[in-house]
């Protein structure tokens, strides 16, 4: 291992919380005075359990820390070889590798999870898991393209995009000088990726449809950039809008179209009744677990569009979707804390991908507002 980063390794385990076997902190994790995009929205992680509930802000203080103690040495979250890390929150081995190798994607979304509820790689509980996590996803940057990453493919852009949003809030948190031109880089990549069609499709090398999740994140890693003060070419998230219009009767992730539009700043009186059909279509499919298969990261779109929906859309939602996050929370030795990937969508992405999406399911709670309030 290079020496600095095991120096740098050993600080972070050191700033590790020294908990006993099952016990969790009653205080904050680490919310402080950042910008409200960022973390502590409307008061916080800290008034979470308030709000909705104890077993609800436990429930994230044990994926946190689940996470943390999951991370390689080496910065990132790998959803295959993460069980190596295990021992440290419980006895014996996880289960639930995933068969993708998107190292970028996991840790992207590990570093959102403990962005969410406010830290960032200056302050916090888990800093030093946040700056490993962020020196990892900078080395992984081709400094040419910009891409994070090399190989074509969902999978390889979906990665991107998680990066350009996670080093997007991380910038838009500290305002750090070295992540500037990264996310930058970042920027561009994406916008060479884009579909003439504005959407962003599964290779780079065909252009003329969009995924739907993909562009979904690509949306949300733009704004986030633009909301740091990073340029981003207005054209392009006007094309973005016009693939979303033009895709959401006949998609059937109507989550990740509710939410790009949310993102892209559509809640006004004139879309509401749009806002709303859409919602409606949402609600069909609302959480229900299922212990052949759950998608959670349909969940967490669903999550956040019907957070921004507001009112009895948003109640039937939050019913089903804080059963689960409490109820079907491992409790289970070294799993304690996580979520298990079942079915299709958990059999590719893993425990660390499935963990840091419920994580941020409990986030949506506290994390951002409501435009539509």
């Amino acid at each position: 291992m290079n020496p600095r980063l095991a120096l740098v390794f050993l600080a972070a385990l050191l700033a590790l919380p020294a908990f006993a076997q099952g016990e969790e902190p009653d205080e904050p994790l680490g919310i402080g005075a950042t910008p409200l995009r960022y973390g502590a929205r409307q008061g916080g992680r800290k008034h979470l359990a308030a709000a909705h509930g104890r077993a609800l802000d436990k429930a994230l203080v044990r994926a946190l820390k689940w996470l943390a103690l999951h991370q390689s040495p080496t910065g990132e979250w790998d959803p295959q070889k993460f069980t190596q890390e295990c021992g440290e929150v419980g006895l014996g081995k996880c289960d639930g590798a995933g068969t993708s190798k998107d190292r970028i994607a996991s840790t992207a979304l590990a570093l959102l999870a403990f962005q969410g509820e406010g830290t960032s790689h200056i302050s916090g509980t888990y800093k030093d898991n946040v700056a490993l996590g962020i020196r990892f996803l900078r080395s992984q940057q081709n400094p040419d393209s910009g891409q994070f990453g090399g190989e074509e493919g969902e999978s390889s852009l979906r990665g991107h995009a998680l990066a350009t949003l996670a080093l997007s809030e991380a910038f838009g948190m500290d305002r750090s000088p070295l992540l500037k031109g990264t996310c930058n880089k970042a920027v561009k990549f994406c916008l060479a990726a884009q579909s003439k069609d504005g959407g962003w499709h599964a290779t780079t090398a065909q252009l003329e449809q969009g995924d739907t999740r993909l562009t979904a994140w690509m949306i949300q890693g733009l704004e986030a950039a633009k909301d740091a003060g990073l340029e981003v070419d207005p054209e392009a998230l006007k094309r973005a809008a016009a693939w979303v219009d033009k895709v959401a009767d006949k998609s059937t992730r109507p989550g990740a179209t509710l939410l790009a539009r949310f993102a892209l700043g559509q809640p006004d009186a004139d879309a509401l009744p749009i806002l709303q059909k859409e919602g409606d279509a949402l609600l069909m499919a609302k959480p229900k677990w299922n212990d052949k298969g759950n998608d959670f990261e349909a969940w967490y779109f669903g999550t956040y569009a019907m957070y921004q929906l507001a009112g009895a859309s948003w109640r039937k939602w939050e019913t089903s979707i804080k059963e689960i996050l409490v109820e079907h929370q491992s409790k289970r030795h070294d799993q304690r804390g996580s979520w298990d990937p079942l079915g299709p969508w958990g059999l590719a992405a893993g425990r660390v991908d499935a963990t840091a999406l419920m994580a941020l399911n409990i986030e949506v709670f506290f994390r951002y507002s409501r435009p539509m309030r």
